[in-house]
């Protein structure tokens, strides 16, 4: 067993341990996190039917795993009084390991360790973090790595809808932090995995038909009023001159088209230009996080001491480099800020 899989397995059984107050010895979770050596795919993870994976995982099931289950199988955990049900031991575990397998098989249990660390930094400095968002929030295993506060099977929420084995793509946590302090985060992961290893990612600008036209009458002196209107007249994905043969646009824009001359080059050459880069930027929360120095997988530039690849999030993704969303939210700041001032003895004089 790999050291990432063997400590993600570790985390997550140590955690439901807490969770459940189930009062296992060190021993029992060591047991608990071991796998047989059984359980091998014989073919690619996406051309195996969920219930023949369900089945594959059940045989990487330990003796001692069988045999504790065999006895403990039935003891609910939890009751969901709104359902009138409850979750037992054997539900949890087969939820978990299930999850295991499909992560481990597409090599991603270095992705939920990071996630799982800096989210954990960051509750522990007083850093309010959303407590989940999209999809991701769909699997027990970001529940118990504490990554999530929601326990999907309460919910009935199906691990799928986040990594689906039928349709290979890569994992997409959106990580809300308080907006002031998203930054702080940044820093240490930075601080953590090494300034050559993390990297904000590069995006890329195209010029679109609109903008196309508008740069190009800015240079030929078409004053911006009337580069502005025939902006606001023309369609949307339209260049001007296949605006003026769609028998859709109204006469106001062709007869403008018709009396201008300027209005008639700008169209000519902005057509040339559309679709071509129009400016670098950076994405707005990506982050890389790379297992070597960044110039090996994608140039980079420095935007403000900041390191930024060169090339865009798709390019990356067909090179296997996971982007890490930071997203900074005002929300939470707002809230951070009313729990303090209700906590303020005045205030609660008042």
């Amino acid at each position: 067993m790999h050291i990432h899989e063997f400590e993600l397995r570790y985390r997550a059984y140590k955690w439901l341990n807490r969770k459940f107050d189930l009062w296992w010895e060190q021993d029992t979770i060591l047991e608990m996190t071991k796998i047989s050596d059984k359980g091998i795919l014989s073919k690619p993870v996406q051309e195996i039917e969920p219930t023949e994976l369900h089945e594959i995982t059940l045989e990487t099931y330990t003796t001692y795993k069988k045999d504790f289950l065999e006895k403990n199988k039935d003891i609910p955990l939890i009751a969901v009084w709104w359902q009138d049900s409850f979750w037992t031991m054997g539900e949890y575990v087969e939820r978990l390991e299930y999850e295991l397998k499909v992560i481990k098989e597409m090599w991603f249990n270095s992705y939920f360790l990071i996630v799982a660390d800096f989210v954990r930094w960051a509750k522990k400095n007083m850093i309010v973090v959303g407590p989940w968002r999209g999809s991701w929030a769909w699997s027990i295993l970001a529940w118990v790595t504490r990554i999530t506060d929601i326990d999907p099977l309460q919910f009935g929420l199906l691990f799928e809808r986040f990594l689906n084995p039928a349709r290979v793509s890569m994992p997409d946590f959106d990580i809300d932090f308080e907006d002031v302090q998203r930054e702080r985060v940044i820093q240490y992961v930075t601080e953590k995995y090494g300034q050559e290893q993390v990297s904000s990612i590069g995006t890329y600008m195209q010029m679109a038909s609109k903008a196309a036209f508008k740069d190009v009458a800015r240079v030929l002196g078409v004053p911006f009023e009337k580069s502005n209107q025939i902006s606001w007249l023309m369609p949307d994905k339209l260049s001007l001159l296949q605006a003026i043969e769609s028998p859709d646009v109204g006469e106001e824009l062709k007869a403008i088209y018709e009396w201008d001359a300027k209005v008639k080059q700008a169209a000519e050459l902005s057509e040339k230009l559309q679709g071509n880069m129009r400016q670098l930027g950076m994405h707005a929360c990506g982050i890389i996080i790379a297992p070597d120095k960044i110039t090996k997988y994608s140039p980079v530039q420095y935007v403000n001491e900041t390191s930024v690849s060169q090339y865009d999030w798709p390019t990356l993704e067909t090179i296997w480099l996971l982007k890490m969303d930071f997203l900074g939210l005002r929300n939470l700041s707002v809230i951070k800020n009313c729990i303090k001032i209700m906590k303020i003895p005045h205030f609660n004089h008042h």
